[in-house]
């Protein structure tokens, strides 16, 4: 007998009140009420436990059998009890749920069965898992029991213990298909203790059997589809000794095992998708891909990819030539096997990149808080690559209709937003143009950061479900802001020209190689459709303008550092009648010239390049006139000024104010690549060497008073493109002359020695030497207030000495945060030093004389003696002659 003491009276009051709970869990429900270890996401196909409401009532005695069979949780066909002789079924009070199932009988040849069908089969890839409670089995003959049965009741698969077995016996018994009574190693009999067990099929033929509490499993055969479950509790004719033998469990589930998952690239429903790659990653489910068993297609055609597996990831890719065709929606599929040969399918669809402008969406395209944006162009459209950047000078139009279907509350003061953005380096990069609803707007509005938000003409609240249209123009000059006109619900019967309200026009920064669609915040909601950018006003929808147009002017107007051989261009885009090149007249500087001309279908370009180089820093004047096929005329002049700062060293003396409050974080640009002596001569493969030194004082330091705080900083910043690199001035960490390590991050700030705590209304001059070396770092030597009449190697201040990424193509003079202000002034770049030349002396004979000379600056002195001592010489003429004498004399140079 099990732990005799142990034993209860047989009476269904004093069922088993205590108890010890191991549990197993494989379900999402089960995982909320008891916990798992298991990290797939699986599908719960059935689940049940005593604690149901409808098993309410069924207590003590046959409660189950009396009450007409309820039946809980769902996935199960309903419960039957078979009881032969004496016994019954209730709900126990306690148990895994609160409650448990319970089956009992005591009498000679009694039995109890407890049977309840599953509403369909299990399939390869389910589970079966419940928890059982084995109390006192009083005799051999004495047997608990779970089998898994057909559905006709015909046993496919038995677990059991039986009687007289010792307490915590290490092995249960089962049977299959192959096996009548074999071991269960390691199934415990854990008297009066909750253990869960989970049978899992693993192909239609085998199967396996995990003791959850123990951690042992086994292995077998079975013969025959499983369709429910039996729970037996029955005595030999020897009957039971006394109480406490019922037979419990709880908590019944089957869940199937989870399935592979798919990462597409391009991914499902994307825009701007690549035409030549594909590309499938497969995450393993509960069972292991076979990638064996993987077929891709595309556009309905079975194509051979790459296929690499590596732990429980498997990639697939493939190299589609020639290129799909552009703009266009394609269809992919994945079709694969896991290793007990479930079969799953994955189809997607993407539309692909575009290659020349007009480019059309359609939509409707829904962006339901897209923060992060919906990509609809970007670099993998031809058109855009790297056409629209800060040297860009062309023009393109955007037009979009969208509605808002919810703006997150939005009251004026920040809530909701969105519409189509412009944006560079990807779709995390810097954000620009917005047009749709600004931040602080419940109007159609606009959002040109950092030029200040406004809304669009005619003002216009939004209203949900109203749909509206906006057409933007953007004309970029290199090197300078983007000039942006925005018009709402434009009358697309008229030209550009001729609309009935006036665009609102900004200027800001623009560039951009991404456009996406954007939403935020938390519920805001709107739906994009007729998404179309082109290169002319035609191609947005305006009616083609009466009058000839005047776009992309070469050198853009007012540039103000055009190339000394810059070429003279602009492209005129025909009105209602064409132009042909005999009837346009190009003068330069009031000079008539001969151009050259690429004629198209509706524009003609005019390009003339000058015989010789422009003087630098000089200005000129290009006036346009072309007369149309109706004999209209139509004119055009623009002004530029070339690069004032060809070569080195050039020198702005200044003063120059930068105030944040005024040139906000952007500063002033004082170089760009434009400059010819900039261009690409400070890149990654350089060999240059420059010098670069300036004074400044801060006329406002924004309150910061102490080191490592932030609050203020400013000097003279080196940029490639709108990548941050060396700063020399004061870095955000430190309160006194410093330098700062952008391309590394925040972080990078060092003192100049001596450390000098910056004084507002005091100069300082700093001075740098940069060396380019190619493939590696910059290696930057910075020193503070240091003395030009020194050489190099002699200078008072040590100086700051570094290896960074200091490769750039623009200089900007910066300052801020909120009050902070300072004076730039003598801002020279050089590529030779303007430290003084290392001292040296020359002694050499001259016609019996000797000749003494000497390079760099100090004063001359003599001493009879090496050791001295010392003295200055009256002659400090360089060159100077010394007559010969018979006495010796030494000379040195004091610095």
């Amino acid at each position: 007998m099990k732990n005799p003491t142990n034993s209860q009276p047989s009476s269904a009051a004093n069922r088993h009140p205590v108890f010890q709970t191991i549990i197993l869990s494989l379900s999402l429900m089960a995982v909320l009420l008891f916990g798992s270890n298991n990290s797939f996401a699986q599908t719960t196909n059935a689940f049940d436990t005593a604690a149901d409401p409808a098993y309410s009532g069924d207590v003590a005695g046959n409660g189950l059998g009396t009450a007409g069979n309820p039946n809980g949780g769902f996935g199960f066909g309903p419960w039957t009890f078979t009881i032969q002789n004496t016994g019954g079924a209730f709900i126990s009070s306690t148990g895994p749920s609160g409650d448990s199932f319970d089956i009992w009988n005591t009498t000679v040849s009694s039995s109890t069965i407890a049977s309840r069908p599953f509403a369909s089969p299990l399939v390869p890839g389910q589970s079966f898992s419940v928890q059982l409670r084995l109390n006192s089995l009083d005799n051999s003959g004495t047997t608990n029991s779970l089998v898994l049965e057909d559905t006709n009741g015909t046993p496919i698969f038995t677990y059991w213990h039986v009687g007289f077995e010792p307490n915590n016996a290490v092995d249960g018994h089962y049977s299959d298909a192959a096996v009548t009574n074999g071991a269960a190693v390691g199934f415990s009999y854990n008297y009066q203790q909750f253990c869960s067990f989970t049978f899992t099929l693993n192909s239609p033929t085998t199967y396996t059997f995990t003791d959850n509490t123990t951690g042992h499993t086994f292995t077998g055969v079975i013969s025959g589809s499983i369709g429910q479950a039996a729970f037996v509790r029955g005595n030999s004719t020897a009957g039971t000794g006394g109480g406490g033998d019922d037979f419990q469990f709880d908590a019944l589930q089957i869940v199937s095992a989870s399935p592979p998952t798919f990462t597409s690239s391009p991914g499902p429903g994307s825009f701007s998708g690549s035409r030549s790659n594909l590309s499938v990653q497969v995450l393993d489910g509960s069972i292991p891909v076979n990638p064996n068993t993987i077929v891709l297609k595309l556009d309905g055609a079975t194509i051979s990819p790459n296929i690499a597996k590596s732990g429980g990831v498997t990639i697939v890719s493939y190299s589609v030539n020639p290129p799909l065709s552009a703009g266009a929606v394609h269809a992919a599929s994945i079709t694969l096997a896991d290793n007990n040969a479930n079969a799953y399918t994955n189809t997607w669809s993407f539309t692909t990149a575009f290659q020349s402008l007009p480019s059309v969406i359609p939509g409707p395209i829904v962006a339901s808080n897209q923060e992060t944006g919906i990509v609809i162009f970007s670099t993998n459209d031809d058109w855009v690559g790297a056409n629209y950047d800060s040297n860009s000078g062309k023009t393109v139009y955007a037009r979009f209709s969208m509605e808002f279907d919810n703006l997150n509350g939005e009251t004026g003061g920040g809530g909701g937003y969105g519409g189509l953005q412009f944006i560079s380096g990807g779709i995390n990069g810097p954000q620009h143009v917005i047009a749709g609803n600004a931040w602080v707007s419940q109007s159609w509005s606009v959002d040109p950061s950092p030029a200040p938000q406004a809304d669009l003409n005619p003002e216009t609240p939004i209203v949900f479900g109203e749909w509206h249209t906006i057409v933007e123009r953007v004309d970029y000059s290199p090197s300078g802001n983007a000039t942006v006109n925005l018009w709402l619900d434009p009358d697309f019967t008229q030209t550009e020209d001729a609309q009935p309200n006036s665009p609102v026009t900004v200027s800001t920064v623009n560039t951009f190689d991404t456009i996406a669609l954007r939403t935020g915040n938390g519920t805001t909601s709107a739906t994009f459709s007729n998404i179309v950018f082109a290169a002319t006003s035609a191609g947005a929808g305006f009616a083609v303008p009466a009058a000839a147009q005047f776009l992309n002017l070469i050198p853009a107007a007012n540039d103000p550092s055009a190339a000394l051989a810059t070429p003279i261009s602009a492209q005129v885009a025909f009105g209602s009648f064409s132009i042909a090149s005999n009837s346009v007249v190009l003068t330069l500087d009031n000079t008539a010239v001969t151009p050259a001309f690429t004629v198209a279908t509706n524009a003609i370009t005019v390009n003339y390049q000058p015989h010789a180089p422009f003087a630098a820093g000089s200005s000129h004047t290009v006036a346009l006139t072309v007369t149309d096929s109706n004999g209209t005329a139509y004119s055009t002049s623009w002004s530029f000024t070339v690069d004032p700062y060809p070569t080195l060293p050039v020198n702005i003396p200044g003063p120059i104010d930068v105030i944040y409050s005024i040139n906000s974080d952007l500063g002033i640009q004082i170089f760009n690549s434009q400059n010819e002596w900039i261009g690409g001569n400070y890149q990654s493969t350089s060999t240059n060497t420059l010098y670069t030194y300036f004074s400044m004082e801060f006329f406002d330091l924004n309150g910061e008073t102490v080191d490592d705080v932030g609050g203020c900083y400013g000097g003279l910043h080196f940029y490639e493109g709108s990548n941050e690199r060396l700063l020399a001035g004061q870095s955000w960490l430190r309160n006194s002359w410093s330098i700062d390590d952008k391309s590394g991050g925040e972080g990078g700030e060092l003192a100049l020695p001596p450390v000098e705590t910056i004084v507002v209304n005091e100069y300082h001059t700093i001075a740098i030497k940069s060396v380019y070396s190619p493939g590696n770092n910059t290696a930057v030597t910075v020193w503070l207030d240091p003395d030009f009449t020194k050489a190099e190697a002699s200078q008072p201040n040590p100086p700051v000495v570094a290896s960074m990424d200091n490769t750039f193509d623009n200089i900007r003079l910066r300052c801020g945060n909120g009050s902070a202000a300072a004076e730039f002034s003598n801002i020279v770049m050089s590529a030779t030093s303007p430290f003084a030349a290392a001292s040296a002396l020359k002694l050499q004979s001259l016609a019996g004389n000797l000749s003494l000379s000497w390079t760099g600056v100090g004063t001359l002195q003599s001493a009879a003696s090496a050791k001295g001592p010392w003295t200055d010489a009256l002659n400090q003429a360089n060159p100077q002659t010394i007559a010969t004498t018979n006495s010796a004399s030494f000379f040195r140079l004091r610095q």
